[in-house]
């Protein structure tokens, strides 16, 4: 399996869609991009990671993430891994050690997490090659062929 390190390059909108934004994977290095539409508040939560800790009622994810290093595990990486229906499937890829176990999850919540602890982003090659696209910086995304239950 070839993976490619991704990073989280922006939070976009659609006036097609106003309750979901597409949070915007480019790879490292490159301008390949993998656009993957979520909900607004998902958005919204995976921009709460600068806060300061303390600030606000805890998400899941802060429960999550103490969960993890409260066992004294870490999160390895997020990896974008499948692409089937128009939907993308993630795992969240939580250890100790060498010792790495997978959990199936949104790409949301796979997204949400990794960027609360900083760990890395991955996506599959096949995820790449099948749904990789070009974007321009302020070039305006639809979701084409998608109807809003089709999120992830």
């Amino acid at each position: 399996m070839a993976i490619t390190e991704m990073i989280i390059d922006s939070n976009r909108s659609s006036a097609e869609l106003p309750d979901h934004k597409c949070i915007v994977l480019r790879e490292r290095g490159a301008k390949r991009c993998l656009p993957i539409w979520i909900y607004d508040f998902k958005a919204q939560t995976l921009g709460l990671k600068a806060q300061t800790p303390g600030a606000g009622r805890p998400t899941i994810y802060d429960l999550v993430s103490s969960l993890v290093k409260k066992f004294g595990l870490s999160v390895k990486y997020a990896l974008i891994n499948e692409f089937k229906e128009n939907y993308f499937y993630a795992k969240l890829i939580i250890g100790a050690g060498e010792i790495k176990v997978e959990f199936d999850c949104r790409p949301s919540d796979a997204l949400n997490i990794a960027a609360k602890v900083n760990a890395p982003v991955f996506a599959e090659q096949k995820v790449l090659d099948e749904a990789g696209v070009f974007l321009n910086e302020n070039e305006e995304l639809k979701p084409y062929g998608l109807n809003p239950g089709d999120f992830n």
